[in-house]
């Protein structure tokens, strides 16, 4: 069995945004020589009105009820009349005891054509606590005459936008001792007949739907035994995600993991993560859908039992490699994988970030002494692969046969001071993404140069022995 190296680098930065725990309640109207002053406005509601003020399972941190005025830049025709308008607007808000207030604002906007003069294109007013607003008039003046002005003379060759409503920060209750069963699902992303994936799903339901976010977490336990060819069974298996695994913290209710494992089981287990309706600013923990987390056998995984994956087909099993990851926010993460030759030279670097799950491919090739002396640019994988694996045949050279140190280590006939540099066929790897053949039509794609099949980089070697 070939060496294999292991190697996982950490690095979490814990941010929780609470997706889940804004609410954006609103409406808005255009104002133009086509859309009038409304005679009625829509009353906008908490959509936590009914209880108020009491907070069942829930507790607001921040309410605010908003009225914005502002330019619609959507409209395309425009304007070249200087104005300066007044929005005089009347409105009714409510707070949390649904006790309404009155109230009035003088919202303005401004446009002068003239070159470096100010423009006031948006204006707005808040008001803290509001749990329903509405407007109840509205009239537009001159600023500097106190005159009415009428929607259907210059200057409305323009439109303007109306927008009111609450936005609501709240957190809900996440117990502990509730809990979801996660499913997984493995993937051949290349039709090789090997999974490359595995996507691990659940699907929240109350009361952890109100759940700010999941922490995720898998351990890898392999399944060899002494004697060759046998594997061990899920009821032999011991895990320990106390003191092995990997953990991430995930807003959407997913996650997936690459299959750069050997022989044996991928262990997971997830769990909501809300916040404290005493003090919102701490975290509160639901319960691991796997629990303890110690064990010693797979087959007794208590309410979700089907919470591991099976790898019979190990990573690149006839290679040696390398591999790393590093964690940012939210489960983002980089992971890099190198393959090793016999001699362990690196040979291909594959890279992949999550955001994208774009392979780049990197390769380095060495001379006649070992030494490494062409490194290739990194480009994406041909044909938008998204799996990480060694890429046979990736670059290759103009005559279509793989590029070796023959290609750019043998001297020139009859002058051995210099040598042969051959170049990379177009027809692949980081000579097709750097030529016209690049398949790719991205808006930016007309921005990559050509590299006239020389996309790397040589390094030259004195004689002497420095």
């Amino acid at each position: 069995m070939k060496n294999r190296i292991i190697i996982t680098l950490i690095l979490s930065f814990w941010a929780f945004t609470g997706q889940a725990a804004v609410s954006h309640i609103g409406t808005f109207f255009k104002l133009g020589a086509a859309n009038p002053i409304p005679a009625t406005f829509a009353l906008q509601t908490d959509d936590q009105w009914a209880p108020l003020p009491a907070t069942p399972n829930f507790v607001n941190t921040d309410v605010m009820g908003y009225i914005r005025v502002e330019f619609d830049y959507s409209f395309t025709q425009q304007t070249n009349t200087t104005f300066h308008h007044v929005y005089q607007i009347g409105y009714t808000w409510w707070d949390d005891q649904k006790n309404p207030t009155n109230g009035t604002a003088n919202l303005e906007l401004s446009y002068d054509p003239n070159f470096g003069q100010n423009v006031l294109d948006r204006d707005a007013i808040y008001v803290p606590g509001a749990h329903q607003i509405n407007i109840t008039s509205l009239a537009i003046v001159d600023k500097a005459t106190g005159a009415a002005v009428s929607l259907t003379t210059p200057p409305w060759d323009f439109e303007t936008k109306v927008s009111y409503g609450l936005t609501i920060e709240r957190y809900y209750e996440v117990p502990y001792g509730t809990f979801i069963c996660p499913v997984g699902n493995a993937q051949d992303l290349d039709g090789d007949m090997k999974d490359d994936v595995l996507d691990i799903t659940w699907t929240p339901t109350a009361p952890n739907n109100y759940a700010e976010s999941y922490d995720v977490e898998y351990t890898f336990v392999d399944d060899y035994t002494d004697l060759l060819g046998t594997y061990k069974t899920p009821s032999q298996i011991a895990y320990d995600f106390k003191h092995n695994s990997t953990r991430v913290n995930v807003i959407n209710p997913s996650y997936r993991i690459n299959l750069i494992f050997d022989h044996g089981f991928v262990i997971y287990r997830i769990r909501p993560v809300g916040r404290d309706q005493n003090d919102p600013t701490k975290l509160v923990y639901g319960e691991w859908s796997l629990f303890p987390g110690q064990g010693n056998d797979l087959g007794a995984l208590g309410p979700c039992p089907n919470s591991y994956y099976h790898v019979i087909d190990p990573h690149e099993g006839d290679l040696n490699w390398e591999y790393s990851v590093g964690f940012a926010e939210e489960g983002k993460h980089k992971e890099v994988i190198s393959y090793f030759d016999g001699s362990n030279r690196n040979r291909q670097s594959v890279t992949q970030i999550n955001s994208n799950d774009e392979i780049v491919v990197g390769e380095s090739f060495y001379d006649y002494r070992g030494r490494k002396a062409i490194d290739v640019l990194p480009v994406p994988a041909d044909g938008g692969s998204q799996v990480i694996k060694y890429h046979e045949n990736f670059n290759m050279n103009s005559g279509g046969t793989l590029f070796t140190k023959d290609n750019f280590d043998l001297d020139q006939t009859g002058n051995p001071c210099q040598t042969d540099l051959v170049g990379m066929s177009p027809s692949s790897g980081a000579s097709r993404y750097y030529s016209p053949n690049n398949p790719r039509t991205s808006i930016y794609a007309e921005n990559l140069p050509d590299a006239f099949e020389y996309p790397y980089i040589q390094t030259e070697y004195t004689a002497d022995p420095t």
